[in-house]
């Protein structure tokens, strides 16, 4: 009776898996062969996906059984120009939006197949990625996603960037200073020994040290903005002769200035810093909005800045041609901290202003550039470094977005704004002037002064000579100079001059470029304040000591912070007071009449 009954069951199975052996049995191997097919039927799933930094999406047909790292390189293969590391490398998000995929009449979609990213794309890739060992389909149910259907996008991929750069100099990768300049740096150094003692010094040390002891998630700068010269670069040699860190000087706009031969005495630094910037900035463009941000630097494996910068930690004259990677600075700032040495400060001088004054998603140019700066900043800062920026224009303390580092919507430091530098200092050979010329010396902004001062050594005053004669030779020679010194902005500067003239302030439409770029205005605050970034990419302003830890800081003005300008009182800028109050002669050629 079994025996029937056992072949009236095999009687049932098609004929297809009845493979007789030599007797024409059907072994029970067979039997479960089969039923496990059945089991395991294939259930194709069909996934658009789209690749961040790049147009369009496309999509791949899968069995949703199937692992996360069987999409991956499935992925891989639909794209073979597009993606050039390896499938494991990739990582993987789902296009999710609440409970539900990410429609493609939703604006995000439509950002996504341009290339780009807006907030809602960003919170989605700032989940974990999906593991490679788990199957698509449980990912699915884990986060509770419904069947894909059409009309969705349903995978974000994100592709490392490349480490291997586009362009390899033949020459050698000098950071030294220059050896011809050296009486440059000599005098900025021997100065900085006198002026590293005065209080301004001080409170920035002070602010410096708040940050290096605070625990931030995001590391706040430091931003030195001034008009043109109030005494910005000798800051980083009066820091470094303070004792307390090493201050590595940086000019970043690599375009000389009539007014600062310092710029000439760091050129071959100054070039490779854009060489390391140019070729990094190739290398995540493709990341669009991101590029430059701390959390895609912090993504970032290898890049040549990372070169220049481990460099710079280990105090070396050259940059190795090599790629450096991120584990290697890393390991030098270990080193560096375990050995007792002294916190490393990055000072970059004359960050370069933005270049539109509006929006920069209008114009392709501004927006490379906006990002480039970004990038220039955020590179230190996402290592934790202390960086100081010295600038005219507000371009470095706004470029705020909501991809800056912070993965929450507290308000947090953003900057910390330092407008009030040291003042001159007179030598021992300007001590035998008349009191009067002293004290005109002595009040007004070091870069005047120092030009007034070499004026007086090629033209000594001598006893006897009449004081007013003197002052108005020496007068009428420095606004031809000071004008000169402004001929890239010429225009501005004359409108600039014309304000300061009629004893005027002003608040800049645009707070990102202030007039202070194109002549002598400077910030209507007086002493060291903090900007405090919202969630929502707006600034307010912060006084009194640095906290810290400020993420949950309260403020009881907490409108959004206005730059405004103002001109420096005469007692406090003579030189500038004096070259407008001239005879005609000299104030029509300053204001561009003559």
């Amino acid at each position: 009776m079994r025996l029937n009954i056992f072949m009236v069951c095999i009687s049932t199975l098609s004929l297809e898996i009845l493979r007789p052996l030599g007797r024409g049995l059907v072994t029970l191997a067979d039997f479960r062969v089969h039923n496990s097919k059945e089991k395991d039927e294939i259930q194709m799933v069909e996934l658009m996906c789209a690749l961040i930094g790049e147009k369009g999406v496309f999509y791949v047909d899968i069995d949703e059984k199937k692992p996360v790292g069987a999409l991956k390189n499935a992925i891989r293969t639909e794209n073979p120009n597009k993606i050039k590391c390896s499938a494991a490398k990739l990582e993987l998000y789902l296009a999710r939006k609440g409970n539900a995929w990410l429609s493609d009449s939703e604006p995000s979609a439509e950002q996504l197949e341009q290339g780009k990213e807006d907030d809602d794309i960003k919170s989605m890739l700032d989940c974990k990625p999906l593991k490679a060992t788990r199957s698509i389909q449980r990912c699915m149910n884990e986060n509770q996603m419904p069947a894909p259907q059409e009309e969705q996008i349903h995978v974000l991929v994100v592709a490392p960037i490349s480490a291997v750069p586009r362009f390899v100099p033949e020459k050698i990768l000098t950071i030294s200073p220059d050896s011809n300049k050296a009486e440059t740096v000599e005098r900025y150094e021997t100065l900085s020994k006198t002026l590293a003692k005065q209080e301004q010094v001080e409170s920035l040390s002070n602010a410096i040290c708040a940050i290096l002891e605070g625990t931030f998630e995001v590391t706040p700068f430091v931003v030195l903005e001034s008009s043109s010269g109030m005494g910005k670069t000798q800051v980083a040699f009066n820091l470094n002769a303070t004792g307390n860190f090493d201050v590595f000087y940086l000019w970043v706009d690599n375009v000389d200035d009539k007014g600062q031969d310092i710029s000439a005495a760091y050129t071959s630094r100054t070039n490779v810093f854009s060489i390391c910037l140019n070729n990094d900035f190739e290398l995540t463009k493709n990341l669009r909005d991101s590029t430059g941000s701390i959390r895609s630097l912090q993504g970032t494996k290898y890049l040549w800045l990372y070169g220049f910068i481990h460099a710079a930690l280990l105090g070396k004259n050259e940059v190795d041609n090599a790629v450096r990677s991120r584990e290697d600075v890393e390991k030098a700032l270990k080193e560096r901290a375990t050995s007792g040495k002294k916190p490393f400060i990055f000072f970059l001088d004359e960050f370069p202003r933005e270049i539109d004054r509006k929006a920069t998603s209008s114009n392709p140019v501004a927006y490379d550039r906006k990002r480039r700066l970004r990038l220039m900043l955020n590179v230190f800062r996402s290592f934790g470094l202390v960086v100081i920026v010295s600038s005219t224009s507000g371009t470095a303390r706004n470029l705020v977005s909501r991809s800056s580092g912070s993965r929450n919507n507290l308000d947090y430091l953003w900057c910390i704004v330092h407008p009030f530098l040291p003042r001159t200092v007179i030598g021992n050979d300007i001590r035998i002037l008349p009191t009067v010329l002293q004290d005109i010396i002595a009040n007004s902004r070091p870069l005047f002064a120092w030009k007034a001062i070499e004026y007086m050594r090629e033209n000594p005053w001598s006893e006897g000579s009449n004081t007013a004669n003197y002052l108005n030779a020496l007068v009428g020679h420095l606004a031809r100079i000071f004008a000169d010194m402004k001929q890239k902005q010429y225009h501005e500067f004359i409108i600039g001059q014309l304000c300061l003239l009629l004893c005027s302030s002003y608040r800049a439409d645009d707070g990102k470029v202030n007039l202070i770029d194109s002549h002598y205005a400077c910030l209507d605050e007086k002493t060291t304040f903090r900007l405090i970034l919202k969630g929502y990419g707006h600034l307010y302003k912060v006084e009194g000591k640095i906290e810290a830890d400020e993420a949950k800081i309260e403020a009881e003005d907490r409108r959004t912070w206005k730059c405004r300008s103002v001109f420096p009182h005469p007692a406090n800028d003579v030189l500038l007071h004096l070259v407008i109050d001239h005879p005609l002669k000299y104030q029509m050629y300053l204001m561009g009449t003559v």
